[in-house]
């Protein structure tokens, strides 16, 4: 389902989403094992990767969700949509080739983050999690995938574009943002969709994809060694990076104007 980006300033937000539902939290002080308020809770490195990790022995349910930091900061009118249409083309396929495992995966696309992940049973989680971690690896997915994932984000961006309320919505961030960097559409427009190619989709991860821009949040029955050597052996061989994130840019304030 595309929906309108959501600007969040900050990826510790992240990981509140999914502790809501878990009790009071308060963010960490620095270090390599930093306990929450919550005891259960552990935030750690692994592999330049940072998680946030909620023990919960009592449930039988684990919940993922890997987020790709930085957003429409690393995105420009040309790339918009790509790092979606990068996770979108694996799991098309995924879904032609892979078991299913049970478990709910889900793709979200906002100003400050794309993020993926899967719900499902504790003793789903290595292959559910292995499934997840192919989405990050470089573009190995058939071209068939590739353009079966980008004609259906293209003809959600035409279907959103011609309803009057979203198309408002649409101008409206462009004439709020404009010169900003969350003036780009992270789900992308027909226009910067249709020019996206396969070898577009490599050149990006080869030099974006890398782990120190991953941040992973899991909650449920899952210890702390076992989601230690899921990361290094998947998403912890990505290339560390430099990526340390920082506030958005501030807006320009500027006069009103019209836009037609």
């Amino acid at each position: 389902m595309r929906r309108s980006p959501v600007v969040v300033s900050t990826p510790v937000m992240a990981a509140a989403v999914m502790m809501t539902l878990l009790g009071p939290w308060s963010p960490s002080r620095p270090g390599s094992h930093v306990i929450l308020q919550d005891t259960a809770t552990l935030e750690y490195m692994v592999s330049n990767v940072k998680v946030i990790h909620r023990v919960n022995p009592a449930s039988r349910v684990v919940a993922v969700r890997v987020y790709l930091l930085g957003g429409a900061r690393f995105l420009t009118d040309s790339t918009g949509g790509i790092e979606v249409l990068l996770m979108r083309s694996a799991a098309r396929e995924q879904y032609r080739t892979a078991t299913p495992t049970g478990s709910r995966y889900l793709l979200e696309a906002t100003a400050d983050w794309t993020v993926t992940g899967f719900v499902g049973l504790a003793e789903d989680f290595d292959a559910s999690w292995e499934l997840l971690a192919r989405r990050f690896e470089r573009p190995s997915f058939s071209h068939e995938s590739f353009a079966q994932a980008k004609a259906s984000l293209m003809a959600s961006a035409r279907r959103e574009f011609a309803q009057p309320d979203l198309r408002v919505r649409y101008l409206a961030r462009q004439g709020f943002y404009q010169g900003h960097p969350y003036a780009v559409d992270p789900w992308g427009t027909d226009s910067s969709l249709s020019a996206l190619t396969y070898e577009d989709l490599e050149r990006y991860w080869d030099e974006q994809m890398v782990a120190s821009r991953l941040q992973l949040v899991i909650v449920g029955p899952v210890s702390k060694a076992r989601v230690e050597d899921a990361v290094r052996a998947t998403i912890g061989q990505l290339p560390p990076g430099g990526y340390v994130w920082t506030p958005p840019p501030p807006i320009q304030q500027r006069e009103s104007s019209w836009l037609i």
